[in-house]
């Protein structure tokens, strides 16, 4: 198991930490947790979760950073950066790969594996 740290988010865009302080970066990691678990009904703690749910965390989480070192705000999954919005209907690049790898983690964590047992 792992855990989604401050650093390992502020590492995925290159911020340090005095462009965003521990405490925000804390929180976007709780708010990314929180909306990765309702959007796969897992429950998921990033404290203590998997790679994969990790990751998610950690995407969504340093969406959230971007947005907020860049004046731009984030809702759930829809996120703007001055004048770019990233949602359904808005496909801007490069915000839009961070995004897309998100979906890709999203749909993983929601898809039941059949294995062998």
């Amino acid at each position: 198991m792992v855990s989604v740290t401050v650093d390992s988010v502020r590492n995925l865009i290159h911020l340090t930490s005095s462009d965003i302080d521990d405490a925000k970066v804390a929180e976007f990691i709780t708010q990314a947790a929180v909306e990765i678990s309702l959007e796969t009904s897992l429950a998921i703690d990033y404290a203590n979760c998997t790679e994969t749910e990790a990751a998610a965390v950690r995407l969504l989480a340093t969406l959230y950073c971007l947005c907020y070192v860049t004046g731009g705000h984030a809702a759930g999954l829809n996120f703007s950066v001055g004048d770019l919005r990233v949602d359904v209907s808005n496909q801007v690049p490069p915000l839009t790969v961070l995004q897309a790898r998100l979906e890709r983690m999203i749909q993983k964590l929601t898809t039941p594996y059949l294995g062998r047992v």
